[in-house]
Parts: structure tokens; C-alpha cells; sequence
């Protein structure tokens, strides 16, 4: 039986035609020397939102392959390069795929949706929430808020920056409400969090880079939306008095940092990958790094040598394995999948 083979096509236009899907497939395919695929996940731009179906039927018969899935994404990427601000297909082609047992964890696309779940209890998940718009599996859209593509036979080493730079020991919440945060520490909480931060921040603080850390982690980190003229903070998430948080920043240089550490542990764990997934948050793109897409660098920079195949996009929310099994949507977040034949 041959090896597992799996290979990546991106193509874009000034306007989102059914070609741009069938060019990404070929492509995908021609670096393989194939003329079909097992499996093909394809990502489209939401300019393709109206009606993707024939871009989906367009990848089908470059594949000669139904088994076609994935959702709209932002920004697709390849190992190769990225598109920011043209409709595009970005394909990975599957091939040789064994006869065995679908993989864990599972990879899984949720759409932007109300009713979509936001936590899973059956098992590992990893993916992410793709743009408002439609799904598709087996080659058609489909009504479902969640779709997956099996990975039989292979192995998925997982990671999950979150790109925070802690900022000052713990404190416990000492009065809180709600979402309102109302002292930590025995002080006002806009006051705790500001003796955090650089005083040259501390006047005028960027509230949107900032965030509490629970005891779970940075995977749980809880946006702060609003400080009011009072000194409270007004979360996403509420936290009860007696919790012990930290203060933290998404800061570009110390993201950066995580991730590239752990595209080298990654490696270290999966010495043969056969390709890689990459799911980032829009808010970890190239505005946040200066107009500069650091992700995929950091990528390139640690497996260029290797041409591995990578399938990246941006999504509202990312999906990660959680610490007692099962999953949940996470927030500013880049979740790295290597995936090698299982042994």
C-alpha cells in the first residue's frame, strides 16, 4: 500500500469564480503526481457566500473525489503564501489513504451561528468557526451548524498559542457583580489592573489587547469589554469574588514567540509529519503584527527545509481540546495541528 500523500493548491481573482476552486485542487494535486484525491479540504473567501455550490462541484471534478469539506474562511494560506484581499480557494488534497479507524481528535468546522455548540463532551475536537455562511461535506452544502473530515489512519500532535504576556502576579477578586469586576486585591479593579501595566499605557489602557487569567489558564482568558469613570471593569465572562486572576496582554512580539516555540516542540514531537493545519483568530493576523503575517512566517521559518504541506485560515473563534477530554471554542488564539501516519 503507498505511502499517505497530501499536498496544498491556493488560487485567487478579482472575482470569486468556480475556477479559482478547480485551480487550487489541480494544483494540489500536480505537486503530488496525482490524478485524483481521497479527500479535499477547501476552504473559499466569503465572497463566495452567496453560492458556493459550483465552486464546490468544480473542485469535485478536479479531484474526481466527493468527498469534499470545509466552510468560508478569512484569509486563506499555504505554506507557500497567503491572500488577504481577493476571493480565493485554498485546497489540501488527501491521497492513499488507509482503510482504518477515523483519528482523534477530530477535526471540525462549526459555523458562526447562535445554535451552534460552543463546547463538546464527546471527545477531543480541533478546527474552527468559519465565517458566517454555509458548510460543506461530501461534495454539498449542508443544513448542520458542524462538519468534519475523518482522518483515517493518521495521527494529530496538537498546539494552541494564545499569546499572552502575563503581567503581575495573582490577586483575588475581592468584590465583584455580574460581569462587573469591582476590586481585586482590595482595590478598584481599573486601579490593579493600571499598577500592571508600563506607565506609559497606564493613562489611556488598550483595553482590547487585555484580559484576566483564570486558574484553568490562558485558554480561558476573559475579555475585558469596558472600564468605567468608577474604576470598574465590565467582562465578558463573569468571575466570582475569592477568584485568583492575573493580568494579561496580547502582545505581538511575546505571540509571536509562543507560537514559534511551539512549531519546534511540535516538531520535535512529529519528526515525519505528512501536513499541517493552522486555525488563527483574525484578531492574531497581519494587522496585529504591523501589517505583517507572522503566522505564516513562523511557519516557513521552521519547515521550509521540509516543503510540508500547510491548509491555514482565520476564523471569528478557534476549537481546542479541553483538559478533561473534550473541547470548547476558544478566542485570540492559534491552533497548530502536524499530522503523520499512525504507526
Amino acid at each position: 500500500m503507498n505511502r499517505p500523500g497530501a499536498a496544498s493548491g491556493l488560487a485567487w481573482g478579482e472575482a470569486p469564480l468556480p475556477r479559482l476552486a478547480e485551480q487550487a485542487v489541480h494544483e494540489a494535486l500536480a505537486k503530488l503526481g496525482r490524478d485524483r484525491a481521497d479527500a479535499i479540504l477547501l476552504y473559499l473567501t466569503p465572497d463566495f457566500a452567496r453560492d458556493p455550490s459550483p465552486a464546490l462541484r468544480a473542485a469535485a471534478r478536479a479531484g474526481a473525489c466527493l468527498q469534499v469539506t470545509g466552510g468560508l474562511v478569512h484569509h486563506p494560506f499555504t505554506e507557500q503564501e497567503a491572500v488577504l484581499d481577493h476571493p480565493a480557494a485554498a485546497a489540501l488534497v488527501l491521497s492513499d489513504l488507509p482503510d482504518l479507524p477515523a483519528s482523534l481528535p477530530r477535526l471540525t468546522y462549526r459555523s458562526h451561528h447562535p445554535a451552534a455548540r460552543h463546547h463538546w463532551e464527546d471527545g477531543p475536537r480541533f478546527g474552527i468557526e468559519c465565517a458566517p455562511g454555509p458548510l460543506w461535506a461530501q461534495g454539498r452544502l449542508q443544513e448542520a451548524h458542524e462538519v468534519g473530515l475523518p482522518l483515517p489512519g493518521l495521527t494529530v500532535e496538537l498546539a494552541t498559542s494564545h499569546g499572552l504576556q502575563l503581567l503581575a502576579p495573582p490577586l483575588e477578586i475581592t468584590a465583584a457583580q455580574a460581569h462587573q469586576l469591582l476590586q481585586v486585591g482590595h482595590s478598584p479593579a481599573l486601579e490593579s489592573l493600571c499598577r500592571a501595566l508600563p506607565p506609559e499605557q497606564r493613562e489611556r489602557p488598550a483595553l482590547h489587547t487585555l484580559f484576566v487569567v483564570p486558574p484553568a489558564g490562558p485558554q480561558a482568558a476573559v475579555r475585558i469589554l469596558e472600564a468605567l469613570p468608577d474604576g470598574r471593569l465590565i467582562l465578558a465572562t463573569p468571575l466570582p469574588v475569592g477568584t485568583p486572576i492575573t493580568w494579561a496582554a496580547r502582545q505581538p512580539l511575546a505571540a509571536e514567540t509562543e507560537l514559534q516555540g511551539q512549531l519546534h516542540e511540535l516538531a520535535e514531537r512529529c519528526p515525519a509529519p505528512l501536513f499541517g493545519l493552522m486555525f488563527a483568530c483574525i484578531g492574531r493576523g497581519p494587522w496585529f503584527h504591523g501589517g505583517e503575517e507572522r503566522n505564516l512566517s513562523s511557519w516557513q521559518q521552521r519547515f521550509a527545509h521540509l516543503d510540508l504541506p500547510l491548509l491555514g485560515a482565520y476564523g471569528d473563534s478557534q476549537i481546542s481540546p479541553g483538559a478533561e477530554g473534550g473541547a470548547r471554542l476558544i478566542h485570540n488564539s492559534v491552533v497548530t495541528a502536524l499530522i503523520h501516519p499512525s504507526t
